[in-house]
């Protein structure tokens, strides 16, 4: 019966892919747009040609709404349609001042659904392909705040990629994760290594892709998530490439090796594995979307961990109030559409990266996610993921005079996986988690706790030092 279900799957699989499923469903199920994302529907071509005719950039005028609105602290004035034109034209021209405001102030109010008809013209002008390219090119982060749901969102990357290869930080998560971006970027230098190719292979989705970056690099295997190095067919192209990679293949792989002989390897063990993980993955893509419509029965289910088999149960009462539990810190960057939807749906913000830094106990994951910015107002999180539970510990901060300092000094307005450690796990004798971490930043680091508490994380603050 499993096997006519499986079949029946698959053909059904084939005739979606063959009426063009791939292209609407699936493509806007791995890539957007999100559900709070304003749809950009009937942008007029001629609204742009129009404007420039008319306009005309008066930079004092600019230079007053730049200082004010840069002052400490939220911004709650309400700026004129004469002043927003007047900022459209200063960008068109290239001032500096210009671009911030149009990220966090213009493009930022129009990602707000209460916005979306209250001036058509002005949305054409700024939705124009042509006026978001130029200003991408000239200030990248204006990618952050450009709604997904634009239909010329990836076509707009794509030319600002090509034409800065940076620019690819300020891209949503989910087009990071485009075949288009990450084979752009892989390409972006005509070097063996660089830092670029490094970044793809994070970001690329399929094994055929994965596969061409390690036939170029075996080390790039080694970018790889701890659970795509278990495909016995990339680790057998990085070892042919690079044997430096054999002592950090996945213990299933290297016996595979021991046993079968690498050169018969794919032959034999690798093309039957790779048969039965390309038809599991299909069977998993197609009923993904479903199964992501439907209310989880486990939202609500209580942190189960495993305690190492050394420590006596019974000791957790009285002397020993705590119990540790075995992690793994790592820095992986997420590409799974299901953990990227979870969290974005519970947040109702768009991710800009997210990265795993830790495994701990069954299943028990940490990550570090950064968010789209809305106007002044930056979020970063850690979130503690175990099954299906998430718990979230928000870091809110306000854009910062310089710009580079927004939860830290000298931060670079990122909050990123590389300033945050986990040194310690451990479960009380009532069962919560305590997580202990290291924020380092460039002068520095704070020590703290995240203690559950009824799926909340409390936050318990430790000590500081300078390093």
């Amino acid at each position: 019966m499993k096997i006519l279900v499986m079949i029946f799957i698959c053909c059904f699989g084939g005739i979606c892919y063959a009426q063009g499923f791939e292209e609407s469903t699936l493509n806007n199920y791995l890539y957007g747009p999100y559900f709070n994302d304003p749809l950009v529907h009937q942008i007029n071509k001629n609204a742009l040609p129009d404007f420039l005719k008319k306009a005309s950039c008066k930079t004092s005028v600019l230079n007053d709404i730049y200082n004010d609105f840069f002052q400490p602290g939220i911004w709650e004035k309400v700026i004129t349609m004469p002043e927003i034109k007047n900022v459209l034209a200063c960008a068109w021209n290239g001032k500096e001042n210009a671009y911030e405001l149009m990220e966090k102030m213009v493009y930022a109010k129009q990602l707000n659904e209460a916005s979306v008809t209250e001036n058509k013209t002005l949305r054409s002008i700024i939705y124009h392909p042509n006026f978001m390219l130029k200003i991408a090119k000239a200030y990248p982060k204006i990618l952050q705040v450009i709604p997904d749901s634009h239909p010329n969102y990836l076509q707009v990357a794509i030319k600002t990629v090509a034409h800065n290869p940076n620019a690819f930080n300020h891209l949503t998560l989910r087009f990071k994760r485009h075949p288009k971006v990450t084979a752009l970027l892989f390409n972006a230098k005509s070097t063996y290594d660089d830092i670029y190719k490094h970044m793809a292979i994070q970001y690329a989705l399929s094994d055929a892709e994965r596969k061409q970056y390690i036939m170029h690099n075996g080390l790039l295997y080694l970018e790889l998530p701890i659970e795509v190095r278990d495909n016995p067919y990339l680790a057998y192209h990085a070892y042919v490439q690079n044997d430096f990679v054999y002592p950090y293949m996945p213990p299933r792989i290297v016996d595979v090796f021991n046993d079968e002989g690498a050169i018969m390897v794919p032959r034999y063990m690798t093309k039957l594995t790779l048969i039965k993980q390309k038809l599991i993955s299909v069977i998993r893509l197609a009923i993904r979307p479903i199964k992501d419509m439907l209310p989880s029965s486990n939202d609500g289910d209580e942190i189960a961990v495993n305690i190492n088999e050394e420590d006596d149960p019974g000791e957790l009462e009285g002397e020993n109030e705590f119990s540790d539990i075995v992690f793994v810190n790592e820095r992986t960057v997420v590409t799974d559409i299901r953990t990227i939807n979870k969290i974005e749906t519970k947040k109702k913000r768009r991710l800009l990266n997210l990265w795993r830094i830790a495994r701990f106990g069954d299943n028990g994951q940490v990550f570090v996610a950064m968010f789209r910015p809305n106007g002044k107002e930056h979020l970063g999180t850690i979130v503690v993921k175990q099954n299906e539970r998430i718990m979230f510990s928000d870091y809110a901060a306000v854009f910062s005079m310089d710009g580079e300092s927004i939860w830290r000094i000298d931060d670079g307005g990122a909050f990123s996986a590389k300033s945050f450690v986990l040194d310690r796990v451990v479960k009380s004798s009532d069962g919560y988690l305590n997580f202990s971490f290291s924020w380092k930043g460039t002068y520095t680091t704070n020590k703290f706790n995240l203690v559950d508490q009824g799926g909340l994380l409390i936050k318990e603050f430790i000590n500081y030092y300078f390093e």
